[in-house]
């Protein structure tokens, strides 16, 4: 598992603005992308968890629906945001 601060500091160099964060809960979003991602921590131990990028827009606006990719690697979850959309 990831930690945060590293986790953090990855994101902002990559582009990337905090939207929502919680004690268990931060989803990320793109500057540079139609790209999120989001993902839950562990509030004591500072570890993070698989990470879910999906499109800042829904993929069925009439649904609400979003389609996520999960996978445990940032560079990778970074990456697939950039072309997600």
């Amino acid at each position: 598992m990831a930690s945060l601060k590293r986790t953090h500091s990855k994101l902002l160099r990559s582009g990337f603005l905090p939207q929502e964060q919680n004690y268990r809960y931060e989803r990320w979003i793109s500057t540079q992308g139609p790209g999120t991602i989001s993902f839950y921590k562990d509030g004591e131990d500072d570890e993070v968890g698989a990470f879910k990028v999906h499109a800042a827009k829904p993929d069925q606006p009439e649904f609400d629906e979003f389609n996520s990719y999960y996978t445990s690697n940032l560079s990778r979850a970074i990456e697939m945001s950039k072309v997600i959309g």
